[in-house]
């Protein structure tokens, strides 16, 4: 997990705001753990592409939730998120030119992440997962699950970052108001059909390099000094405009938030890599249009390492209602 970046005491809110959406549910956490523990032995997984802060673990029935680190290499160095991660050396890789990779988990890590939540008791596992048509994590999840007992629901996200957050922090809450794991998967098959994800990048060579464009893309982005406008469409990464400066872009991406938040009630995070200060200029931006406190994040090196310096991410996730079952 990535450490959290909050403005004007948004931690403690935004922590606040998740503890509430349990709390509304129950008359008690003690009633709602009860309920998770002895009726709903359902587990949730997750990868480090969420992008969720290790504070998260103060809200109640995060343990039962396990997050599986992203390997990132750097120049043939294995960094593992939240173990050892890469820290201040993606930065400075990514500025002087180092071959950087990022890899899936191996099914084996993922297997047994799973085998160990079957002796712990679980009946059922949900594991969510960084889109697939950005990683191949999906795929190792398939796998491993083919080698445990119980029942093991592998889902796509088609999403990165918070909006992959909270749809591991909606399975949660599910599980916790005593939704089975077929109801639980039925809405987060809806959610992730609502969610958005915007985002713009200093230059386009990380991509580039990571496959994520093709070349004539980044060679003509380098040379025209474009800024791109990119968004997550079905979990792939789509053109929305090309602008001129860092600081068009930006504004564009606050136009197309605004529209999107404007409709309905949606959780806004902002993400950002290099440039925080641009970052927390967005928050004030966002805040009235969100359901709960805007987080400050830094991106996870795993899409870090693909972004590159400087990019700026915004994620919005449908704040639906939940009812206890």
């Amino acid at each position: 997990m990535v450490a959290a970046e909050f403005t004007d005491g948004s931690l403690p809110q935004w922590l606040e705001g998740i503890r509430s959406e349990l709390k509304k549910h129950r008359p008690s956490f003690q009633v709602l753990l009860r309920s998770l523990t002895k009726r709903n032995r359902i587990a949730v997984v997750t990868d480090s592409a969420c992008a969720l802060p290790p504070e998260i673990r103060e809200i109640p029935g995060t343990e039962h939730l396990r997050i599986i680190p992203m390997p990132v290499m750097v120049d043939g160095q294995i960094y593992t998120e939240g173990v050892t991660g890469p820290g201040s050396e993606l930065p400075v890789a990514l500025a002087t030119g180092k071959r950087i990779q990022t890899s899936r988990p191996a099914p084996g890590h993922i297997r047994e992440v799973y085998q160990q939540l079957e002796r712990e008791g679980y009946q059922h596992i949900i594991s969510l997962h960084l889109s697939g048509r950005l990683s191949g994590t999906v795929d190792a999840a398939i796998l491993a699950a083919e080698d445990v007992t119980i029942p093991v629901d592998v889902i796509d996200t088609r999403a990165a970052a918070m909006a992959q957050g909270y749809m591991v922090l909606d399975a949660l809450l599910l599980i916790a108001l005593g939704y089975n794991a077929t109801e639980v998967t039925d809405f987060l098959d809806a959610e992730k059909k609502a969610q958005g994800a915007f985002f713009t990048v200093a230059n386009l060579e990380a991509l580039r390099r990571g496959g994520r464009i093709n070349a004539l893309s980044g060679l003509l982005g380098a040379i025209l000094n474009v800024k791109p406008v990119l968004y997550l469409s079905d979990g792939a990464i789509q053109l929305a405009e090309n602008t001129r400066s860092f600081d068009r872009a930006l504004e564009r991406i606050s136009d197309l938030v605004t529209t999107t938040a404007s409709s309905s009630p949606h959780r806004i995070a902002v993400h950002y890599f290099g440039d925080r200060t641009a970052a927390e200029n967005l928050i004030k931006t966002f805040q009235p249009l969100s359901s709960l406190p805007v987080p400050l994040l830094p991106l996870p090196a795993v899409l870090a390492a693909h972004t590159g310096l400087g990019s700026i991410g915004v994620t919005l996730s449908p704040h639906q209602e939940r009812k206890p079952a």
